[in-house]
């Protein structure tokens, strides 16, 4: 005879499953996406590279400078999260995804909805971020010390003039 708590397990694993496999989808096809921006970028890069040849000035030069640059910065970040989401990918394969990587207990299926390719649970993944801003800030900068041996300034000082002595509007010829 079925119990209550045996009808609740296989609803949430009926609801599991429905994550699961909305996830999975979500994943393959924001990896198609990812690999097709990434070839666009490519060909775009290889485009731009033959266009080399025209003449320019230097404001098109700095333009072009800088869309590459935000340009590479795209692709970047969109082959980061390819990898990402190729890890997530592999995890599903081999039946582990949804698990936490640091302490193996299951990851919410709300933060999959939200960032289907997380790899660890909430509590574990605030220590990870922790870490990681130490390690892009670097080491603390040194404050720079005023030099001691500057001259002491005079305690009253002259107003300074801003700028040249202007000609007042109505001495200039013809009242400009």
């Amino acid at each position: 005879m079925l119990q209550e708590s045996d009808l609740s397990d296989n609803a949430m694993t009926t609801t599991t499953q429905t994550h699961l496999t909305t996830l999975r989808n979500l994943l393959t096809h924001r990896f198609q996406e990812l690999q097709t921006d990434i070839r666009a970028a490519e060909r775009a890069r290889r485009r731009d590279a033959s266009e080399k040849d025209e003449v320019t000035d230097r404001k098109d030069d700095a333009a072009r400078t800088v869309l590459a640059a935000v340009s590479e910065a795209e692709e970047q970040r969109d082959v980061f999260e390819s990898s990402e989401v190729e890890r997530a990918l592999s995890r599903f394969d081999r039946d582990i995804y949804g698990d936490c990587v640091a302490c193996g207990r299951p990851v919410p299926v709300k933060r999959l909805l939200a960032h289907s390719s997380a790899e660890r649970c909430v509590s574990c993944q605030e220590p990870s971020n922790e870490l990681s801003v130490k390690a892009t800030e670097g080491p603390p900068r040194k404050r720079r010390r005023r030099r001691e041996a500057r001259v002491a300034r005079p305690a009253a000082r002259a107003p300074r003039r801003r700028g040249r002595y202007r000609t007042p509007r109505w001495s200039l010829p013809g009242g400009r």
